[in-house]
């Protein structure tokens, strides 16, 4: 079980990725076809699971007693043995019913006539909590112990629910709070090019909180009749409509909305546009990564990685940690450090220095390896370790010697939680191969990049292997940047992330930014935007552009030119 499946980007899969297998049914799941309602549940489920762990963990940050689950089960709750939850979830909805065990059993969950059209997880509140390392529901024939629960239900439609809980004694009531929301009015909400903010209302019976991606802080909102301005920003943004009775039981809508627009993360190093960057990636998780900033490898092959944490790759010079990355380190507050390669490639010095900007409150958790490519394979490891449930069985390989190609793979990598893997040109270094070796659950690999990067050779060697193999290159990298979105289906999130193609500084911390807004990584020339991303923007347009890096990196005309294609 790895260190975070819980920590998952919110939103993005459900609002891009399930997208793209409409249109790109050849690829779900690396061609597993798996049915696509059941992606698109387990989207919206890993999302809710990280909204409730906001909201759970929030209740000891939050003065209103409606939120404070563990302590607000009402006097009529009595213990029981067995008790029935009905309810009809929305397309955008999901359901948490608070319980306490007083006595422990087995999980016996009869999900009645609709079972196969939505979800029921049970979840004990304290795991919620961002500090345990693993995440698990505890599932149908299952032990269970005295403390405190939620059942969570969500579906991929909106479906009816009868479910009958027992087996254990346990208080709790199954009274849902109501909730109309009628602004927004639809559940994918498209505003104008800028926008700052958007209204939300309604009424309920119960305290309305309302989160949204753009902010940590939720705004609250009282029992009645409400109207709520809330803060939006440039592109897609989760807004999450939440009612608390004070029996904790939670009645929610999910909402994605996007403002149009173009944007430029600037800085004046590689270092201050990594800090600002990761500004851009809400603090959803008590993790940070840092690599190396002189060097592209690790940053890279530890982008899937930051999806699967919720975290952000931050660079460092290889002896000192610039101001503004331990000034970002310090606004973050992680509990968890992740050093991206051994002392060679980031010094004891740095380390140091991240447990001193933390007073020391801090675990440094360091991925070394021998070279580049046993990194990279020691990071998939990682990535391997999940639940199988969100465990992927593809894997891209890309060259170990330059850095576009796992640029361009960085994004739908990371929204799938699949391994980036170097590889030399005409072999796999030995780390490599007994990565494909140890892991049959990985059936497909995606080579990014033409022969001239990868040889026949690496192709040939995977299907000996018994490996399935798609090749997305082109005739240079802008066209593979391109080829990779194309067949992602990335596109049809809205979002793109533009970043300088023939240097890497700016860029090294866009993937897990790309991966988290549900965008691929598109490639330009500095002063003219490049013949292949010229016919990308020409065909899908966009809805949003961000430029990874200041004029200089990539010039205002490219910017205005860019600029053009948005509606």
């Amino acid at each position: 079980m790895a260190k975070g499946h819980r920590k998952w980007v919110s939103g993005v899969l459900s609002a891009a990725v399930i997208s793209s297998m409409l249109a790109f049914p050849q690829f779900s799941h690396a061609e597993s076809k798996m049915n696509l309602e059941e992606e698109l549940l387990n989207a919206k489920k890993l999302k809710v699971i990280r909204q409730l762990e906001q909201h759970y963990d929030g209740q000891q940050k939050q003065s209103s007693k409606a939120l404070n689950t563990r302590n607000t089960l009402s006097a009529e709750s009595t213990a029981v043995t067995e008790q029935t939850y009905t309810g009809t979830l929305a397309e955008n909805g999901y359901h948490a019913y608070a319980f306490t065990v007083t006595q422990a059993g087995t999980v016996q969950m009869d999900k009645g006539a609709n079972a196969d059209q939505y979800e029921a997880l049970i979840f004990n509140v304290n795991a919620l909590d961002p500090s345990p390392e693993d995440l698990q529901p505890i599932g149908n024939g299952e032990s269970i112990a005295p403390g405190e629960y939620i059942l969570m239900t969500i579906g991929a439609d909106q479906v009816q629910y009868n479910l009958k809980l027992s087996g254990f004694t346990f208080e709790g009531t199954n009274v849902l709070p109501k909730l109309t929301v009628t602004s927004p009015s639809q559940t994918e909400v498209r505003l104008a090019k800028n926008a700052k903010s958007l209204t939300v209302s309604g009424d309920s019976d119960s305290e309305v909180t309302i989160h949204t991606s753009s902010q940590e802080t939720p705004v609250m909102a009282p029992a009645g009749p409400f109207s709520k301005s809330v803060p939006v920003q440039l592109g897609y943004n989760a807004v999450d409509v939440e009612a608390v009775n004070t029996d904790g039981n939670l009645n929610g809508k999910m909402y994605d909305v996007m403002v149009p627009g173009i944007e430029r993360i600037a800085g004046a190093n590689r270092y201050e546009v990594s800090a600002n960057i990761s500004k851009k990636i809400p603090v959803l998780s008590d993790t940070v990564i840092v690599a190396r900033g002189e060097l592209f490898p690790d940053a890279l092959s530890g982008g899937p990685l930051a999806s699967l944490e919720a975290a952000p790759v931050l660079l460092t010079r290889s002896n000192n940690l610039e101001a503004p990355i331990k000034a970002e380190i310090q606004r973050r507050q992680p509990k968890r450090v992740i050093i991206l390669g051994g002392t060679g490639a980031v010094s004891a010095t740095v380390e140091s220095q991240i447990k001193s900007a933390l007073n020391n409150d801090v675990v440094i958790d360091r991925i070394a390896g021998a070279d580049r490519y046993e990194v990279s394979k020691l990071i998939a490891e990682r990535l391997m370790n999940i639940d199988p449930e969100f465990k992927s069985d593809s894997a891209f390989l890309a060259s170990g010697l330059d850095f576009p190609d796992a640029l361009a793979a960085s994004s739908p990598a990371g929204q799938f939680f699949s391994p980036v893997l170097l590889t030399k040109k005409d072999f796999m270094p030995a780390s490599i191969e007994s990565f494909v070796k140890a892991h049959n659950e990985i059936n497909t690999y995606f080579l990014v990049g033409g022969t001239g990067v990868i040889g026949t050779q690496v192709e040939q060697k995977l299907k000996s292997l018994g490996k399935q193999v798609i090749r997305l290159g082109g005739s240079t990298r802008y066209e593979t940047a391109t080829i990779v979105a194309d067949f992602f289906g990335l596109h049809l999130g809205g979002h793109n992330v533009v970043s300088r193609g023939d240097l890497f500084p700016d860029a090294l911390s866009g993937g897990p930014l790309a991966s988290y807004s549900g965008a691929p990584i598109i490639l330009t020339r500095p002063t003219a935007v490049d013949k292949f991303t010229a016919e990308y923007f020409g065909t899908y347009g966009a809805e949003v552009i961000t430029i990874l890096g200041g004029v200089g990196a990539v010039s205002a005309d490219v910017e205005k030119q860019l600029s053009s294609y948005i509606p």
